[in-house]
């Protein structure tokens, strides 16, 4: 694995000029999920200034030279999403809302969630060189920083079939979906920092 370093596109904007960051941005690729692929190339910086998310991008520490910066991956994340959980079995809202009505009626039919909008590694690299367990621990790190001054106990992420099996093997759980191309899986906080909070 590399030396890495994290840091916000709001971060960079600070440090740099918005034509250094989009070129930085521009390093980006993934043949094998050009939505990952665009989102950075085309939202991100949209999503940044109007804040309606945050994406942290992860530089590599190693091959960084004083004219460049390598770009290895990515991730974006939102807080407070409002999820529609009306669908979802009353096991499934038993799991979501940690305790168990005698009555499913009385389940409330949305919840908040931080929702992991996108995550990608740059072609460049191998998992070798940034394993996905490494990206989610960056993930979950932030997330730990939010909860912590604001509380929430979901967090949402949608994939699509092929990586279905890679999020259920890190502890996701799959709900309902609403007759999208995505899936939808979920994972509660208390599950990843018991011992924290």
């Amino acid at each position: 694995m590399l030396d890495y370093s994290v840091s916000s596109i709001s971060t960079l904007l600070k440090q740099a000029s918005k034509s250094q960051v989009r070129k930085l941005l521009r390093q980006f690729r993934c043949r094998s999920n050009k939505d990952v692929e665009g989102f950075l190339h085309r939202l991100a910086l949209k999503f940044e200034n109007a804040n309606i998310s945050r994406t942290y991008v992860i530089l590599n520490e190693e091959e960084a030279s004083e004219k460049e910066t390598l770009l290895m991956g990515y991730f974006t994340l939102s807080s407070n999403k409002a999820i529609d959980i009306s669908q979802v079995s009353p096991v499934n809202k038993e799991f979501i809302f940690g305790y168990k009505e005698d009555n499913p009626q009385k389940y409330r039919n949305f919840t908040a969630a931080y929702l992991i909008g996108q995550v990608g590694r740059n072609d460049r690299y191998s998992s070798n060189e940034l394993p996905g367990s490494v990206i989610f621990d960056e993930i979950y790190l932030i997330i730990y920083q939010s909860l912590v001054l604001t509380g929430g106990r979901l967090i949402l992420l949608e994939c699509k079939d092929e990586l279905l099996n890679y999020y259920k093997h890190i502890g996701f759980r799959s709900i309902k979906n609403d007759d999208t191309e995505l899936n939808r899986l979920i994972r509660r906080t208390d599950e990843l920092f018991i011992e924290e909070l």
